[in-house]
């Protein structure tokens, strides 16, 4: 693949520069485990980085940053790839089984703040997903992905499960899981995410490669406020200040 400035790298995460590089290797080596787990305090872009690799393996120019413009890229940007699905904890339907698609027995109200809230993060990478009675993430999301990543893509490319956050799976979700990641498809990455590592099931550990995200400098939280939030110097010092890294 292709090189760009590192400083140009993925603009949409804020900081984790040494995260980067090791993405960056593994993409540029072809090297790419079946499964990450990433994991680090809330609010230090572990989504964010997932959604922004995904973005990178469905984008058809082929580089190692997402070029924001291709067919691929914008129905990402929409949340509307096929391949790039965010599995979060989800209300349980009324009557609803394990063998349930895990959205066909919500009730309307349910299912839109379902569609508002992932909606709301494929725009903003960094918002936390909070759906009401949404405590777990259900043993059907997981036979889902089970069921699904056998299947061939639409592009022919990699299918990407982000699982956030991947400790609020049940012992069952989290067995289903481990089958998943014992017998990997070669058409399938599997990205969980975690602020709480030793909540998982040390086999799920040992099967996904392990990446560590440092909390947020002060400077990479001041430059993100003044450019996004549109602050003013002396305002984002001072609320960077507070983030305390997150």
């Amino acid at each position: 693949m292709p090189s760009e400035a590192h400083d140009r790298l993925w603009p949409r995460v804020i900081g984790q520069d040494r995260v980067k590089r090791i993405l960056l290797a593994a993409l540029r080596t072809e090297r790419l485990p079946h499964a990450y787990l990433f994991y680090g305090a809330d609010g230090v872009g572990k989504d964010a980085m997932a959604l922004e690799l995904a973005r990178v393996l469905h984008c058809e120019r082929n580089g190692t940053t997402a070029c924001g413009t291709c067919p691929s890229c914008e129905r990402a940007a929409n949340g509307q790839h096929p391949d790039i699905r965010v599995v979060v904890p989800l209300p349980v339907g009324k009557n609803e089984g394990a063998d349930d698609d895990p959205l066909a027995r919500l009730n309307e109200t349910d299912l839109r703040a379902v569609q508002e809230q992932l909606r709301e993060k494929t725009v903003n990478p960094y918002h936390r997903v909070s759906i009401p009675r949404a405590t777990i993430i259900k043993i059907n999301s997981i036979r889902d992905v089970r069921r699904e990543s056998a299947m061939s893509t639409s592009d022919g490319r990699r299918r990407v499960y982000i699982i956030t956050p991947a400790d609020a799976m049940g012992e069952e979700a989290a067995n289903t899981l481990l089958k998943t990641l014992e017998e990997p498809s070669g058409g399938c990455m599997l990205i969980l995410t975690t602020s709480r590592r030793d909540a998982l099931l040390p086999t799920i550990l040992s099967r996904c490669q392990n990446v560590r995200f440092d909390p947020l400098t002060e400077t990479d939280l001041m430059d993100a406020l003044i450019e996004r939030n549109a602050l003013d110097r002396e305002t984002a010092g001072f609320v960077a200040r507070l983030a305390n890294g997150s």
